[in-house]
Order: structure tokens, then C-alpha cells, then sequence
């Protein structure tokens, strides 16, 4: 005899056989209910930090200390607040040899910046993308802000590589630098420059194939001439 039942999802009354208690059955009325009962399972309610308003999320993705956002448009409205600069420190960098600005946000996080863009955008508000600030005297100790000027980022490189006579630009404003080895003069494109290099190399990617090259056979005639107890190899 079927006994009755009330699905634990949507509240519907059903009935099941007795032999589908043994097995686990009995919970919900239709698969349907299955799956949003699992959905609904890892689900909690929370409410929005900046209009109040409640809506569910996935546990996992909740925020640390109630920081929860229904939409974009609320999270973009608090950042002021949760990047809000405190605690600015000037500090000097040995590597790079200039001065940053460190400071510390009001969610606990660490942020920093170079002086130099700091000084600019205390007065002329934020720096467009893209723009890089340029030091008129050359001089990147000197952050007064009348030695600092707001540049796009290629007016920028060409002011300083128009200085060195390494670089130069040809009739049609293309600009190209002098590879030592072969004594050309070719695009930046010619040359091959890794996020980690703060200069350019001073020699072309042909070149460098070259010298890889023959850097490799060296290594290889060293090696085998340790394998033959230093003796010269016969060539």
C-alpha cells in the first residue's frame, strides 16, 4: 500500500511504495526537486554590504568579514571606502633607485606606487591609462611636482630614446636603435626585450641567434674536451 508523503523541497504531497523507504527514496516528488534541493544545499543567504539588499550565494564565495555584493554596481560604489589610503609611507627602492609611496587600504590590504605618480595625482587627479609621468630635468630623485609632466607612454619613450644617439628616428617616425653588432639601425620589433630587462639589448634577435649559437658550441667543445681529460680535440 502506497504510504504518503510530503516532498522536503517544494511541499507536495506524494505517495511512494514502502520498498522505496528502504532504499532512501521518499524525499521529493520529482528528480526536478532532486537537483534544486542540491543547488539549494550549497547556497546561503546573505545581504549586500552597500544596499542592503538579500540574495543567495555559494558558500565558498562568501566574503571575508560580511563583504558581500549583490552586483558590480555595488561593489564599484564601496571601493572608494575599501581602498581608502592610510598610513602612507615614502620609501626608497635600492633596485629601481627611486622613491614609492606604500600605504595601507582599509581592508587591510598593501598597495604601492611611485612618488612620482603619487605627487602628479594628489593635484591633477587620476592618471589616464596608458600615461606614463615624465621628469623634465631627467633627474627621477626630483618628484616636485612642477619637475613632473603627464605623457602617453610612446611621447614618453621617445623623449628619452631620442637622447640617446643609439636610437633615432628615420622619414616616416619609425624608431630605431643601432645593434652593436651588425651596426644597423632597426625597429624595437628587431630587438628581443623580457618583462624582467629594464634596458633594451644592444643587440639585434639575429644577432643574438648567432651568439646563442656559438655560445653553444663552446659549451660543447668544453665539454667534450673534459670528457677526453682536457686534451684538445682535433678539429
Amino acid at each position: 500500500m502506497p504510504i504518503g508523503l510530503t516532498c522536503q523541497h517544494c511541499g507536495k504531497a506524494f505517495s511512494v511504495p514502502p520498498s522505496a523507504l528502504t532504499y532512501g527514496y521518499g524525499k521529493y516528488c520529482s528528480q526536478q526537486c532532486v537537483y534544486a534541493a542540491r543547488r539549494a544545499a550549497g547556497r546561503v543567504r546573505v545581504k549586500c554590504q552597500h544596499c542592503g539588499k538579500s540574495f543567495s550565494i555559494i558558500k565558498s564565495r562568501r566574503g571575508a568579514n560580511g563583504r558581500n555584493y549583490c552586483s558590480r554596481e555595488c561593489y564599484d560604489a564601496t571601493r572608494p571606502l575599501r581602498w581608502g589610503r592610510v598610513n602612507g609611507t615614502k620609501v626608497f627602492h635600492q633596485d629601481c633607485e627611486r622613491w614609492y609611496w606604500h600605504w595601507s587600504t582599509r581592508d587591510g590590504a598593501h598597495r604601492s606606487m611611485a612618488y612620482s605618480r603619487y605627487v602628479w595625482s594628489q593635484t591633477h587627479g587620476p592618471i589616464p591609462p596608458g600615461w606614463h609621468i615624465h621628469h623634465k630635468d631627467g633627474n627621477k630623485l626630483n618628484d616636485d611636482l612642477h619637475n613632473l609632466e603627464a605623457l602617453p607612454a610612446g611621447v614618453h619613450e621617445r623623449q628619452h630614446h631620442t637622447k640617446d644617439e643609439l636610437w633615432h628616428i628615420d622619414p616616416n617616425g619609425t624608431l630605431r636603435r643601432k645593434c652593436s653588432d651588425c651596426g644597423e639601425f632597426k625597429p624595437r620589433e628587431e630587438y628581443r626585450k623580457t618583462g624582467r630587462q629594464r634596458k633594451w639589448p644592444s643587440y639585434c634577435k639575429s644577432c643574438e641567434s648567432i651568439r646563442n649559437r656559438k655560445r653553444y658550441q663552446e659549451r660543447k667543445t668544453r665539454r667534450l674536451e673534459h670528457e677526453h681529460d682536457g686534451a684538445p680535440l682535433d678539429r
